[in-house]
C-alpha cells in the first residue's frame, strides 16, 4: 500500500500544473482537499476494507495539494518572497507539529480513531477556506 500510494502521489504531482492554469485556484483546493476527506471517510467509517481506494484518494488529494501549495506563491510575482516565507515558515512550521500532535493523541487515546478525525478538521478547514482563495491571495467575503 505504501507502494501504491508513493505512486499516486508521484502522478497526482503534475495535475496541478494540468487543472489551474488561471488565476482561481479555488475548484482545484477544493478538489484535492475533497478527494483528501473522502480517502479519510473510508478509513474511519469502514477502517477492515482493504482496498485501495482510500489510498489512492489520500494520495492524490494529498500529492495534488502539495504541488499546488508550492505554485501558490508564484500567483504573486511582486510578492513572491514574502509569500515564500510565508509557506515555507508556516507550512512547515505546522506540518512538523502534525506528527507530534497525532503521536500525543494516539498516546492519550490509544487509538487512531480521533487522530483521523483530527486530520479531517485540518482537510474540513482547508475546504472551507478554498472560496476565498482567488489567484494565490486571501480575499475577504463580500
Amino acid at each position: 500500500m505504501l507502494a501504491g500510494f508513493t505512486t499516486v502521489f508521484m502522478m497526482a504531482n503534475p495535475i496541478p500544473a494540468l487543472v489551474s492554469r488561471g488565476a482561481d485556484r479555488r475548484w482545484p483546493i477544493a478538489g484535492f482537499a475533497s478527494a483528501f476527506l473522502a480517502g479519510l471517510g473510508f478509513l474511519i467509517f469502514r477502517p477492515q476494507a482493504q482496498n485501495w481506494l482510500p489510498v489512492v484518494l489520500l494520495a492524490l488529494g494529498i500529492g495534488g495539494s502539495f504541488s499546488l501549495g508550492m505554485t501558490l506563491p508564484l500567483d504573486n510575482a511582486d510578492e513572491a518572497n514574502s509569500w515564500t516565507s510565508f509557506v515555507l515558515a508556516m507550512g512547515y512550521g505546522l506540518g512538523a507539529l502534525g506528527p507530534l500532535t497525532l503521536g500525543l493523541v494516539r498516546d492519550l487515546t490509544h487509538s487512531f480513531g480521533p487522530g483521523l478525525w483530527v486530520l479531517a478538521a485540518v482537510g474540513a478547514l482547508k475546504l472551507m477556506l478554498a472560496p476565498f482563495l482567488y489567484g494565490g491571495r486571501l480575499r475577504k467575503a463580500a
